[in-house]
């Protein structure tokens, strides 16, 4: 079985050579790297030019003319794939030196098509790699912390994961014949959140609770794993704005129709069960967006928070702080 890594840049210099050589000393070297950067203008490319140079049967570079952003960049990362399974991986994280074996051959040996796992943080004020181990791990961030080996009761995880995304991209390895489902990944999507959710709902997932990778945190990261505090919640929340509200709306009615398209008999889980989950929350996500409607009266607006809170409880989507915000937004 062979082993593709699909690896993602851009301005990512300062850390990209740790990261490449973690991958270059797993127990199990993936068999091809695809790397694609977005454009980059420090010296991204020249570092991965000297490792295809010193590599030149395992990289494959693709330079793009033009900025694709990261969701797209990864899908065309992982579109460049020709092993028979597919790891993701992040320009400035480490690896666990059998990170590549072990999630391969929970593949190779089971019916098990995705697998992810628990990762350290790990960040600049962490000198060594003893130092993160000791900290905190990025499933313990969530608001209502991921247990991990969840996935063995498939429909809670896919039920968890709908309300909030717990897996981490560069944790992912999946069979590549599941890119038919996968993909394409939706712009208005984080690329992570959109293939766990497809994932969990077409084919049997693992998540490993022992952390096989260092999740690094600083402050040109696109994402990061440090939970936010109730207050920057609100914050983050009261700043989104009607057309952001309004565009989550649009991708999840986007990934519904994805997953009403897919027949019952290449779905994992009940399909039945999959609609129910996600249209409801397609549907509390589309009242949210009405909350924050100016074009509608402050009438409107306040049945729509009335019917989020009465119908769907906002505790059973998120954070208790999104129905504050909604009302606050509603009455400022």
């Amino acid at each position: 079985m062979d082993v593709s890594v699909a690896l993602c840049t851009f301005n990512g210099a300062q850390y990209l050579s740790p990261q490449l050589e973690t991958i270059l000393s797993q127990t199990r070297r993936p068999d091809e790297i695809v790397v694609c950067d977005d454009g980059s203008t420090d010296t991204t490319l020249e570092i991965l030019d000297t490792y295809a140079d010193r590599y030149p049967n395992l990289f494959e570079i693709i330079h793009n003319e033009r900025n694709l952003g990261v969701t797209k960049n990864f899908q065309q990362a992982i579109n460049h794939c020709t092993g028979d399974v597919i790891a993701i991986a992040d320009q400035d994280d480490l690896w666990c030196e059998a990170k590549l074996s072990r999630q391969a051959e929970m593949i190779e040996s089971t019916d098990v098509g995705f697998v992810t796992h628990d990762s350290h943080l790990f960040d600049n004020e962490a000198n060594t790699i003893a130092d993160a181990e000791k900290g905190t791990r990025l499933w313990e961030t969530r608001y209502r912390p991921h247990e991990g080996e969840a996935c063995r009761d498939q429909q809670a995880a896919f039920s968890e994961t709908v309300r909030r995304n717990f897996i981490q991209g560069a944790s992912i390895m999946f069979r590549a014949d599941l890119r038919e489902h996968l993909l394409p990944i939706p712009d208005c999507w984080q690329y992570d959140y959109f293939l766990a959710v497809v994932a969990l709902a077409t084919t049997n997932v693992y998540d490993f609770p022992q952390p096989m990778a260092y999740y690094r945190q600083h402050d040109d990261q696109h994402l990061g794993g440090v939970v936010s505090s109730p207050l920057a919640k609100v914050r983050r929340e009261w700043n989104r704005g009607f057309d952001e509200y309004s565009r989550r709306c649009h991708a999840w009615e986007q990934l519904q129709a994805r997953l009403a398209a897919i027949p019952p008999e290449e779905m994992y889980l009940q399909k039945e069960s999959v609609m129910t989950t996600v249209d409801t929350y397609c549907e509390y996500i589309c009242q949210r967006a009405a909350i924050h409607n100016p074009s509608l009266s402050r009438r409107g607006r306040f049945a729509a928070w009335l019917s989020n809170n009465r119908r769907y409880r906002h505790h059973v989507f998120g954070h208790p702080v999104y129905s504050i915000t909604d009302l606050s937004g509603l009455l400022g």
